[in-house]
């Protein structure tokens, strides 16, 4: 999987979304990510939900091909929606205790 990202300070405009578009087709990204301080406004999210979905081969999960995030959104934990991030179903491994010395292996 292949993702753009682009990260932009001040206010953005539709202008910039549409050349980072063109970025991602360009160089057959399979999503980007635009990061912004500001607010995107209603008709830049309806632009980026209008730019198509990328289709993962492993699960078949479908994720939006252009995403718009803010520093606040990525600051407060929010994370791109994207295949390798989402790890609800990773379980962490309990610790076991062994008690007694490590068995000494044989030529050391």
């Amino acid at each position: 999987m292949k993702a753009l990202f682009e990260v932009k300070s001040g206010a953005i405009n539709r202008p910039m979304l549409t050349y980072f578009y063109n970025a991602i087709e360009t160089t057959k990204a399979d999503l980007g990510v635009f990061t912004t301080l500001e607010p995107p406004t209603a008709g830049m999210i309806e632009y980026a939900n209008g730019c198509g979905y990328f289709k993962e081969d492993v699960y078949g999960n479908t994720y939006h091909r252009f995403q718009i995030m803010t520093v606040e959104e990525l600051l407060d934990g929010k994370r791109p929606a994207m295949p390798g991030l989402d790890t609800a179903h990773v379980k962490s491994a309990k610790k076991k205790d062994i008690e007694g010395e490590q068995e000494q292996i044989p030529g050391t």
